[in-house]
């Protein structure tokens, strides 16, 4: 559910720096999304391989009543989702 997670990439891939747009003008309203997308630079040494860790779908959210007898994969995505659409 999430991108390769072994990078330290600030690097986001088109498709998905364009879903997060679009769910946060939906979810919060047209307001909120900023004019271009966030650009970061890479630090030193940064893996580029690979773009950051990201949800794979962020329209793709656990539902509250699924039964998951795990629930620690489901809040760590659901941290992984508001932190990348915070950062947008």
């Amino acid at each position: 559910m999430i991108t390769y997670m072994r990078t330290d990439s600030f690097r986001i891939a088109n498709r998905g720096a364009d879903e997060v747009r679009a769910l946060i003008a939906k979810d919060f309203g047209p307001n909120y999304v900023p004019e271009k997308p966030v650009l970061r630079r890479a630090r030193k040494g940064a893996q580029e391989a690979h773009e950051a860790i990201r949800p794979t779908y962020v329209t793709r959210k656990p539902r509250r009543d699924q039964t998951i007898p795990d629930r620690g994969p489901v809040r760590l995505y659901r941290l992984d989702l508001a932190r990348f659409v915070a950062v947008r």
